[in-house]
């Protein structure tokens, strides 16, 4: 994530954002399918977005303040492997998939409240984001990769709306704080994918429920220029159990996060912050839920988090 902010007035502060909400996918060079005579060739599929925009807060009389952000979102994916029907069928094809689309139409709408000195409330709202995504599927020879069929495809995806609130509160004025959010992310509206080709329109049902976000931190000024972190939070899964196959994730489990981190400022005006975040997240699937792709048993996942945040201001 890349910010600036540029106080304009008092009472008016105007700022720029580009960041990577989220991304999935990877891609290796020549995998070895294990069919003979079949050249290895990179397998994989890879989906980001980027999305940024201008950003403005405003404070108002009776302690409060507003802030809008305008979303830019941009999306990009590819796909690298062999066709799955033509191995079936004995004749195998190698196709490359490139797709990506631009949204012009997500906002950000914030109000924080400072009723009194040490405590302040925030309460906001995402919008929901419809990407439309085109490109183009080709489908070549596997021997040198010539071009045997190009065809266009169109897809969606949706970065769903989102409502969110928090709490912050100043035990030790500039000394210790302790802050409390809440996020509720609207994943039941995302309903189902639709892939379109020239030859087939493909609709993947997704049965998403909505899912809630907790997160609690806390923060002690150790020096004038150092302060150390702790922080902990919880989220469940957007999926369905009843939904579940071998395209669907695993097992639908809640994720735990434990976090640390400390910041230290150079002369008052370069911001230096380091954390380290371990997400812990275990889940069953029974067999009922796993037929008939599926595959029962307990699903786990541990995810290691570094991050690093520089920031100077004058």
């Amino acid at each position: 994530m890349i910010m600036a902010a540029y106080r304009v007035s008092s009472r008016m502060v105007a700022g720029l954002f580009v960041y990577t909400p989220s991304g999935a996918g990877a891609t290796y060079d020549n995998v070895n399918f294990g069919v003979p005579g079949l050249a290895p060739r990179p397998f994989g599929f890879t989906m980001y977005d980027v999305e940024g925009g201008p950003a403005l807060a405003v404070r108002l009389p009776w302690r409060l303040s507003l802030g809008v952000a305008y979303r830019v979102t941009w999306i990009r994916g590819t796909m690298k492997a062999y066709d799955p029907a033509s191995l079936t069928a004995g004749n195998p094809m190698y196709a490359e998939t490139t797709m990506g689309g631009t949204d012009f139409t997500g906002f950000k709408l914030g109000v924080q409240a400072n009723p009194i000195g040490c405590l302040r409330l925030g309460l906001a709202y995402r919008t929901r984001v419809a990407v439309d995504l085109s490109g183009k599927t080709k489908v070549m020879a596997p021997a040198d990769l010539t071009t045997l069929a190009e065809v266009n495809i169109s897809s969606q995806v949706r970065n769903v709306d989102k409502l969110l609130a928090g709490a912050s509160y100043e035990w030790i004025e500039g000394k210790l704080l302790t802050s409390i959010d809440y996020e509720l992310q609207f994943y039941s509206r995302s309903r189902d994918i639709t892939v379109v080709s020239p030859s087939s329109t493909t609709t993947l049902p997704q049965h998403f429920r909505d899912s809630s976000i907790v997160r609690l931190g806390t923060e002690y000024r150790v020096r004038p220029e150092m302060l150390v972190r702790l922080g902990a939070g919880f989220f469940d899964n957007f999926r369905d159990s009843g939904y579940l196959g071998a395209t669907s994730g695993g097992a639908p489990a809640p994720t735990y996060l434990l976090s640390a981190g400390a910041g230290y400022s150079i002369k008052n005006a370069i911001d230096v912050d380091v954390a380290y975040t371990l997400m812990l997240s275990s889940g069953t699937l029974d067999a009922a839920a796993a037929a008939p792709a599926g595959t029962p048993g307990s699903y786990s996942a541990t995810t290691h988090a570094f991050s690093l945040d520089l920031g100077y201001h004058q």
